[in-house]
């Protein structure tokens, strides 16, 4: 059987991850990190902790303050994570929105923000970083499942 460090070692790759600054994000990027893979870090907020944690395993942290509700942020991820660190090798689409309460409480404006974090925000990051990594042969997307 195959060492799982060489079986799982990503050296050298570069991993997008949204919603990276906390929870299962974090998680994933935490573990991205520790197994070789310089992390571009995508949320709401700076990931500041995150980035502490990946300097000390020795992989590059950048860290884009975008929210994903906004169709022009969501825009601006994958190119910014190309000019940040030279190409995109994986793609995790970890944030998600959810409204709470009454479903007849929710308004348009909520459900809006749902299917643009959660949808909208998705499709066009994997048609983003698919155009980087595809003339290179290589890559992964993925969608974290809660």
């Amino acid at each position: 059987m195959a060492d799982a460090s060489r079986m799982f070692a990503l050296t050298g790759q570069v991993a997008v991850v949204t919603g990276a600054g906390r929870g299962i994000g974090r998680g994933i990027a935490t573990a991205l990190a520790e197994a070789g893979a310089d992390i571009v870090a995508v949320g709401r907020h700076p990931a500041d902790a995150l980035a502490d944690h990946v300097g000390r395993v020795g992989r590059r942290c950048h860290s884009l303050v975008l929210d994903l509700s906004d169709p022009a942020q969501a825009e601006e991820v994958i190119p910014r994570a190309v000019a940040a660190a030279g190409r995109v090798d994986i793609l995790v689409n970890n944030a998600g929105a959810t409204t709470r309460g009454p479903a007849l409480d929710v308004t348009p404006e909520d459900w809006h923000r749902v299917l643009q974090v959660n949808l909208y925000a998705v499709f066009r990051l994997c048609q983003a970083a698919a155009r980087d990594m595809l003339p290179r042969r290589r890559g992964r997307s993925s969608t974290s499942r809660r």
